[in-house]
């Protein structure tokens, strides 16, 4: 009887230790994905002749509402004409896919009602 039970006590560690090291090994593996499955920074390429590619814009109304959609054609520049447009902040997180600073944006204490738009 003493035996059954120190064996049932070493089943349960062994199971206990299968699940540790079967969540470590998921876990290891999900920081490498999200490590290297970042987006690759959008980079300008030369216009290219003829029409240029159109892009749909996706309309709202202050409320939400979905109103339309229009197409428009894409805009294509250098990544040096946007880096002299657009502030280093805006520009990282824009063409390079950085982020902001956290608790640095401008809508941080802002609490009203309403669709933020960019």
């Amino acid at each position: 009887m003493f035996e059954s039970g120190v064996k049932a006590e070493q089943s349960r560690r062994t199971i206990g230790r299968r699940v540790f090291m079967g969540a470590c090994a998921v876990g290891a593996a999900g920081v490498i994905l999200w490590r290297y499955d970042k987006p690759a920074p959008a980079l300008a390429g030369p216009a290219a002749a003829g029409q240029p590619k159109m892009v749909k814009i996706v309309e709202f109304t202050n409320d939400g509402q979905r109103t339309g959609v229009e197409l428009v054609p894409m805009i294509q520049k250098s990544d040096a004409e946007w880096k002299r447009l657009l502030p280093a902040d805006s520009y990282e997180v824009a063409r390079h896919a950085a982020t902001e600073r956290p608790f640095s944006g401008a809508l941080l204490n802002e609490h009203d009602k309403g669709v933020f738009r960019c």
